[in-house]
């Protein structure tokens, strides 16, 4: 993991509304990273997790913070393939992709 960053894995069962699924956020603080860091990051936070429990989907967003201490509301979120576009790992096929919402 790049310096300056901080992975955080969160399990959201189905009871919560979160589909029984990890989501992992990754935050930055600082000087905004460029996108292919953040996507670096995101993988690799990703392969970890996988390995950790490749049972379940598991969604990564990374988040920006001015600096160390500030609190999460304070966070910006960090769009690296682009708005609303973000890394999916699906259990069922083993597979790491870009989700993309569709039109319409």
């Amino acid at each position: 993991m790049s310096t300056g960053a901080v992975a955080e894995r969160q399990y959201l069962d189905a009871a919560s509304g979160g589909g029984n699924i990890y989501s992992i956020l990754v935050t930055f603080t600082g000087k905004k990273p460029s996108n292919a860091k953040v996507e670096t990051a995101l993988r690799d936070c990703m392969a970890v997790a996988t390995k950790l429990d490749g049972s379940k989907d598991v969604t990564a967003s990374a988040w920006l913070k001015p600096h160390r201490g500030s609190p999460g509301s304070d966070a910006d979120m960090l769009n690296p393939f682009g708005p609303m576009k973000f890394l999916v790992y699906t259990a069922a096929t083993k597979k790491i992709s870009l989700h993309v919402p569709q039109k319409g």
